[in-house]
């Protein structure tokens, strides 16, 4: 498509905003245009899944190539845990994106590790926001891995309007967020780290 095509060679666009644009629900890739900032026109497709599937398929790939991006927003598209599969892909491979914001969608427990290993492997990103997802206790390790192991600390990880309300969960998460410098968002408490 001609957003492929641009992404590929375009090295000064650097935000990717596509947030309420409903990728997860029967919504494509389908027409673009640059002028200035990138803007994104959506158009419904005869068949969801293979739109969906299509589309983050398609985002995987450009994040395979382009390592200029450094805020991708994909917050409000009914992205589930296949979906985070198939962009964790992309992501693993990416060496731009900085800022990640998967906020308000549905993501759950079994989408987590798809996003965590990806972020593992990632050395650019810096911030994670997972806020208003589905997101539960049985995360817990997968998200401590990515706070503990990473080579490069998170500076951000929001993970507010989840399910997350276990205290021990709270508990290991803030204690292991504040020892890496990271700042953590969770109900009902924020775990506010000094700057460095």
């Amino acid at each position: 498509s001609a957003l492929f095509k641009t992404l590929k060679s375009n090295t000064s666009i650097q935000h990717l905003v596509l947030d309420n644009t409903k990728l997860g629900q029967g919504r494509s890739l389908a027409d673009f245009k640059i002028s200035g900032s990138l803007e994104v026109l959506v158009r419904q497709t005869q068949n969801p899944n293979i739109a969906t599937d299509f589309a983050l398929a398609g985002l995987a790939d450009l994040l395979r190539i382009n390592h200029i991006v450094g805020w991708l927003i994909l917050n409000n598209n009914l992205i589930d845990d296949e979906g985070a599969r198939v962009l964790s892909t992309g992501i693993a491979q990416n060496k731009g994106v900085q800022h990640l914001v998967l906020s308000d969608n549905r993501i759950t427990d079994k989408g987590v590790p798809y996003l965590t290993q990806a972020i593992q492997k990632n050395p650019t990103i810096e911030t994670l926001f997972l806020q208003g997802n589905q997101i539960g206790n049985n995360s817990l390790d997968d998200l401590l891995g990515l706070i503990q192991n990473r080579q490069k600390p998170l500076k951000i990880l929001d993970l507010r309007d989840n399910t997350i309300d276990d205290e021990d969960v709270i508990e290991a998460l803030i204690k292991a967020a504040q020892q890496r410098g990271t700042r953590l968002y969770l109900d009902p408490v924020t775990s506010e780290v000094a700057s460095e």
